[in-house]
């Protein structure tokens, strides 16, 4: 993952930093807590890139701080009810499907223990931002806010207004008592995912694919007093420091557990 984020990366870094860990986030999560069921269905078509992921977590008052999210899914005849808005989804519009997070449980009290995991599936948007309904009679499942949030990614704000849209809840494979059908158990499957995935380590990878490149050729280019400033010494020692920099990292790039 980490040579292909870097070649990546020499063409574009919003491509090398994104593309990769969308797909691994989910494909984990699935690992870790899906139904061989589910497993079966999402994990060849995510492999071979038949299906893009996108990650519906962060909502505009929520990051990190994953186990405050409002965001909520009520079961209803044939599927969920999912209400909310989720920010800074990479890829939102192009995704075939969603990981979802969503609160399952309206005592708030519980925190990060009412929260589920869904997989929300939706048609693929042509443009920046999307509107889907089910039909012209139904509230649609999502909708840009604002300007799109990415050059090359194409993250979206989206409004998913309440509609019972196609969605999967993943299934842990053992069952804890008290936790059937997967409920509560969306904050554990994304922490272990995100632990695991390569977007914790990405960034690194991604300034090795361009980043000293750009700098050379800068500096082969701008011109002072008469002279290129790669003619000068100080220039020249700047440049060697940040290759033996930028070695080191690569390096220590592949030793990073995955």
């Amino acid at each position: 993952m980490v040579v292909a984020t870097e070649e990546l990366s020499w063409g574009s870094l919003g491509i090398g930093g994104s593309l990769i860990t969308r797909p691994e986030i989910l494909t984990r999560a699935l690992v870790y807590g899906g139904t061989e069921e589910q497993k079966q269905h999402w994990l060849p078509r995510l492999a071979s890139a038949e299906t893009l992921a996108a990650v519906a977590v962060t909502e505009p008052d929520y990051g990190s701080d994953v186990a405050g999210i409002t965001t909520t899914a009520t079961r209803t005849k044939g599927g969920w009810l999912i209400n909310g808005v989720k920010t800074w989804c990479t890829f939102a519009a192009r995704a075939d499907v969603l990981m979802l997070l969503a609160r399952t449980d309206p005592d708030r009290a519980k925190a990060h223990r009412g929260i589920s995991m869904f997989i929300v599936e939706k048609p693929r948007g042509d443009g920046h931002g999307f509107l889907f309904a089910q039909d012209p009679a139904q509230k649609a499942l999502g909708r840009p806010a604002g300007s799109r949030e990415g050059r090359s990614t194409r993250s979206a704000t989206g409004a998913c207004t309440p509609t019972s849209w196609p969605s999967r809840l993943v299934r842990p494979r053992r069952e804890p008592r008290r936790r059937r059908g997967g409920l509560g158990q969306g904050f554990y499957l994304q922490m272990q995912a995100s632990r695991t995935a390569g977007s914790r380590r990405s960034p690194a990878p991604s300034a090795h694919g361009g980043g000293y490149q750009a700098a050379f050729s800068y500096a082969e280019d701008r011109k002072v007093f008469g002279s290129a400033i790669i003619d000068y010494q100080l220039t020249r020692v700047k440049l060697a420091r940040m290759a033996v920099v930028i070695q080191a990292c690569r390096q220590f790039s592949f030793q990073v557990p995955g």
